[in-house]
């Protein structure tokens, strides 16, 4: 092939930076794999390939992280390098690299729908925009989109309802006149249909058998070579007399014959309303497309004899030269023998011929439908192959999904596994200030408790000397009543003296004066002892109630801190928990 190139293989490191984006093998965004090829280029250009000679670019990758079979530009004008990538386990597929590089001329996918209605945007057999990775060509509709085959057109114009089109189409491999494009203005929202002609030959030697020798319907929006549009597959005819119907546009596609390694399709647009009526049926017209028309139509048929129309009369046979003498009728006659002969036993061989073509042809029927059962077999086959292609499809895209879903998840647990220990520090640095506050709080309760030792000591010094001032107090007392049996007595010696005299009377009288000043002196003293007593009572009591409120709120302090402590432990083991759960789970 003309201007192309097998470059030799290229290394490249597991990651690197290429034009400012770094790229690396262990993932496949779209900075990855243009990062590889940059730098596949960049080693090209240094051992002196002149890539500007090329417009397209295919890179194969080794097995790599990428989940797809290959990947290209949809469209290249021209303006930036036209790549594609062909991951590592499909280098050997030619149908991939041709699917890639359809994209780059601005093919879309080869869609088809599934037997339950769903569309499979890849489930076109019969185009290398399909699945991988059987060869073959293109569709109808994206080989007349490249140019390379051309198709008759029809329209609203050039297409009247209830008359049928005879065309012929030719294989896609050997002709280049091998398709039709009906465009359906008469139906709203319709976008074309495509017929093509499908032999296994050039590019289709390997096209799938359920798809040779066999007219494909196709529909495409696609109007012209930049028009980057899937197309879906329709349907297919294999046999002659067999009809494709298409409600929305009316459309009945016809397979008439194989004839110079084509076919010969008629098309047949419906009217409206699609029933024959007498006038229809006297017109020659095909309103129903049922592909008979007049007298071979059965409804126009009846609608004709009710009318009282008569059938036209057969052709008949040309007429016998008349002869001008009874010589010339012998002549005649003998030549017509000798012709009756000849077509006698042309007419024996023709039966001959015709038992034996009968009897080949039911051994051909017995064939073919023998091969209808096998295809009927493949066509089940293939309908399960498309299912569970189709369910695959669904399952990788579920795979996909929980995979995306799982970095999600992982991403987010690596964030509050970072705020946990965030948490955790910040935890640390509050149960640290907690430990502190505590430590400060058991020095306040040391000294506390040393107070409290001095206050008892000052309590019992207190009590010891309240129990002093108790014996000051009894002795006080003694010495009272002492003074008051004295005093009895002095009475009593007084009584017993009145009679000695008054000098005795006035030394009595003095010395019992003198007797109640001292008694007086005393009951002063032992009063002032009760009121030191009372009072340092009175601080004893108070220097109680103080320490035991200085205890209460020391207590009650050391049990704040003790709580905050246990707080912030459970905290901790919380958090250290946490940070195990969500480490497992990364």
């Amino acid at each position: 092939m003309q201007n192309s190139l097998v470059a030799e293989r290229v290394r490249l490191p597991c990651a690197g930076n290429t034009n400012g984006y770094p790229w690396s093998f262990s993932k496949c965004d779209f900075d990855d794999f243009s990062g590889w090829a940059d730098a596949a280029d960049a080693v090209l250009q240094q051992r002196g390939v002149d890539l500007n000679k090329y417009k397209y670019t295919v890179y194969l990758i080794p097995p790599s992280t990428c989940g797809w079979v290959g990947l290209g530009y949809v469209g290249c004008d021209g303006s930036f390098a036209c790549r594609s990538w062909i991951n590592g386990d499909f280098w050997g597929a030619p149908q991939a690299i041709a699917h890639e590089l359809g994209h780059n001329l601005f093919l879309g996918h080869a869609s088809a729908y599934l037997p339950d209605g769903q569309l499979d945007e890849y489930g076109d057999d019969s185009s290398s925009m399909g699945h991988c990775c059987d060869p073959r060509c293109f569709s109808t509709p994206q080989m007349w989109q490249m140019g390379w085959i051309s198709a008759q057109q029809l329209d609203a114009t050039t297409f009247k309802p209830g008359v049928s089109k005879q065309v012929w189409l030719g294989s896609h491999s050997a002709a280049a006149n091998a398709g039709v494009r009906i465009l359906t203005p008469w139906a709203n929202g319709s976008d074309p249909i495509f017929l093509g002609f499908r032999t296994a030959d050039g590019g289709d030697k390997a096209l799938p058998a359920t798809a040779v020798k066999r007219v494909h319907i196709y529909q495409s929006p696609v109007s012209g070579t930049y028009d980057a549009v899937n197309s879906i597959w329709r349907g297919s005819l294999a046999t002659a007399g067999a009809a494709w119907a298409h409600s929305a546009t009316g459309l009945v596609v016809r397979f008439v014959s194989v004839s110079n390694g084509g076919a010969n399709v008629a098309v047949c647009r419906k009217a409206a309303p699609a029933k024959e009526t007498l006038a229809s049926c006297k017109a020659g017209l095909d309103n129903d497309c049922n592909g008979k028309t007049g007298w071979a139509d059965p409804v126009c048929k009846t609608l004709l004899t009710a009318a009282g129309l008569a059938p036209p009369p057969p052709p008949r046979p040309p007429p016998l030269p008349a002869p001008e003498d009874a010589d010339g009728l012998r002549l005649a006659l003998n030549r017509a023998q000798r012709h009756n002969l000849k077509l006698s036993s042309k007419l024996s061989k023709a039966r001959d011929e015709a038992a034996a073509k009968a009897a080949e042809a039911r051994r051909w029927a017995a064939a073919v439908e023998q091969q209808e059962g096998q295809l009927a077999e493949l066509r089940v086959q293939l309908e399960a192959e498309r299912r569970q292609r189709f369910e695959a499809q669904q399952v990788l895209a579920a795979a996909r999904g929980e995979g995306e879903a799982a970095k999600q998840d992982a991403a987010a647990l690596l964030g509050q596994l970072r705020a946990a220990e965030a948490m955790a520090s910040a935890v640390e640095g509050e149960a640290a200030c907690v430990r502190g506050q505590l430590a400060v709080a058991e020095e306040a309760l040391g000294r506390a408790r040393g107070e409290v030792e001095r206050l008892k000591e000052e309590a019992a010094a207190t009590a010891a000397r309240l129990s002093a001032t108790d014996l000051v107090r009894r002795e006080a007392e003694r010495e009272r009543d002492d003074l008051e049996l004295s005093n009895q007595r002095l009475r009593a010696a007084l009584a017993e003296a009145e009679v000695g005299g008054s000098a005795a009377e006035q030394q009595l009288a003095a010395a019992l004066a003198k007797a109640q000043q001292e008694l007086a002196v005393e009951r002063q003293r032992g009063e002032m002892l009760q009121a030191q007593a009372a009072l340092a009572e009175a601080q004893g009591r108070e220097t109680e109630r103080m320490l035991t409120e200085q205890l209460r709120a020391v207590q009650e302090e050391r049990n704040a801190c003790l709580a905050a402590a246990t707080r912030a432990d459970a905290l901790l083991s919380k958090l250290g928990q946490h940070a195990l759960i969500t480490r497992g789970v990364d």
